[in-house]
């Protein structure tokens, strides 16, 4: 019986040595065709001119938006992606390129990084820093809090965006901070 038990056990292990050495190939075999299915898609998206078309308005974009789950703004435009593309090959080739699809809103993003934001109130508030760098009370005028700003920017030897935000840190837009007058 001993004898038969052990022919038994020594069967198994060989069985599940020769079923994992298979596992393994399928799995290498399953991630060749997935690299292989993903380059077709991207040479798809690739020639897809009305995304590339889309792209290029989200790199040239102003408009910001805020987006949950995340402290950055981002630039975005409009764009549906057509019910042809297959959504997890088109999200990683937009995450390969920093571009972020909202299919609800039918719009790419793609975030600022850390900026400097600029409250309703005349603070400006390092994103990456955490801290309030310039306080409204130092300066009078917009071009003297945009002197502050770029002195700011020259000690920290960072030059992020500067963007203006409303009361509720909604983005308004873009501060020039090379601007003399009124924004």
């Amino acid at each position: 019986m001993n004898s038969k038990i052990e022919s038994l056990k020594q069967a198994l292990e060989s069985a599940n040595q020769f079923v994992s050495e298979v596992s393994k190939d399928a799995r290498a075999r399953v991630s060749d065709v997935e690299t292989m299915l993903q380059s077709t898609w991207d040479e798809a998206f690739d020639a897809n001119q009305d995304l590339q078309t889309a792209l290029k308005a989200l790199d040239e974009s102003k408009a910001l938006t805020s987006v949950d789950g995340d402290d950055w703004y981002h630039r975005w435009t409009r764009y549906q992606a057509p019910e042809s593309f297959d959504l997890e090959a088109f999200k990683a080739y937009l995450d390969d390129r920093c571009v972020y699809y909202d299919p609800k809103h039918h719009a790419l993003t793609t975030t600022e990084g850390s900026a400097l934001i600029v409250d309703d109130e005349g603070h400006v508030y390092d994103q990456d820093a955490g801290k309030v760098v310039v306080k409204p009370e130092l300066y009078e005028t917009v071009a003297e809090r945009n002197a502050l700003i770029e002195a700011y920017m020259q000690r920290s030897g960072c030059f992020p965006r500067v963007i203006k935000v409303n009361r509720y840190g909604e983005p308004f837009g873009y501060v020039n901070t090379k601007s003399k007058g009124e924004e």
